[in-house]
């Protein structure tokens, strides 16, 4: 006793915590008081987590999203004509890999009657102006047994103009020009595709890029 009295108080407290050891299960939970007291550690890793899971969850949502519009935009760009994309897409595709002509010539009656083999009798439409016949072929639209004429229209530059009958079941709604209605400009690889309908009889006439651009 003696002795402590004799030792500074500073020396003394050195010498009680020098003699406190901890067992392993004591420091584990000494540590784990000190994570506890420190939020900031355990905040930025639940922040990261949350971080990550919401990342994830955008990420999803942006791939749905193009998905959709991939899936969709034929039928935003055309309006209420949702098969107009689709009739403008294989009326663009036959006019770029033009296949040869079976009749030629530049009168329409003379090429029309070599379409004996139709369920119905080619007939002119009002929204042709000045374009020159050069010859016909037959074709389908959609599956179905058509008339292809190529024309060249007032530039000179070839067009492929398609006539089949109108089925609505297949083509979907298309404008009536009987009724006032406008024609429907559709797209088929970058190539604008005039559609429309006349004496129920369904029309698609190529045009040229330079006098329309795509949405």
């Amino acid at each position: 006793m003696t002795q402590q009295k004799d030792k500074p108080l500073k020396q003394m407290v050195h010498d009680y915590y020098q003699s406190i050891e901890l067992t392993p299960e004591q420091l584990k939970s000494l540590q784990a008081m000190q994570v506890a007291a420190q939020p900031g550690v355990e905040n930025t890793w639940a922040g990261r987590q949350h971080i990550k899971q919401y990342g994830g969850w955008l990420f999803g949502c942006c791939a749905l999203l193009l998905l959709c519009v991939q899936l969709w935009w034929p039928s935003i760009a055309s309006g209420p004509y949702p098969k107009a994309h689709e009739i403008a897409a294989e009326v663009a595709y036959n006019h770029f890999n033009r296949r040869p002509l079976e009749t030629q010539g530049s009168s329409f009656p003379k090429l029309s009657s070599y379409f004996t083999q139709l369920q119905f009798k080619p007939m002119l439409s009002g929204l042709l102006g000045g374009e020159i016949f050069q010859g016909a072929r037959y074709c389908s639209l959609s599956s179905i047994r058509a008339a292809q004429f190529r024309v060249a229209d007032v530039n000179g530059d070839e067009q492929t103009w398609y006539q089949v009958d109108y089925q609505p079941e297949v083509f979907g709604p298309l404008p009536d020009i009987g009724v006032g209605e406008a024609p429907v400009i559709a797209y088929g690889k970058g190539l604008p595709v005039k559609i429309w309908v006349e004496k129920g009889m369904l029309f698609a006439l190529t045009q040229n890029p330079d006098d329309h651009q795509e949405p």
